[in-house]
């Protein structure tokens, strides 16, 4: 083939974002995750954001500072509180 002298346009894949899946139709208006709030947090990170040990705050249940935390739905021997919960201990202990 004969050269012409005219440039060859390549046009540039664009790439997709990696981690994020597809929505479909009815998904599109529903948040990726449940509102920060509504997440249950786990023993650890409610003993991290009082500032107490894990024993002590086993101790604050046992005498009733603190009420029992909830088992995680499937699970096995997973449980929690709310993070709405836990915000509201914090400003409390202040």
């Amino acid at each position: 083939m004969p050269k012409t002298g005219k440039a060859t346009v390549v046009t540039p894949i664009k790439p997709q974002p990696v981690g994020k899946p597809a929505r479909t139709a009815g998904q599109q208006n529903a948040p990726p995750f449940p509102p920060e709030k509504d997440r249950i947090v786990r023993v650890k990170e409610v003993c991290s954001r009082l500032g107490i040990s894990k024993s002590t705050f086993y101790d604050a249940i046992r005498r009733g500072e603190f009420p029992a935390p909830q088992r995680i739905i499937g699970t096995g021997r997973a449980v929690g509180y709310p993070l709405s919960t836990v915000l509201k201990w914090v400003e409390i202990l202040k």
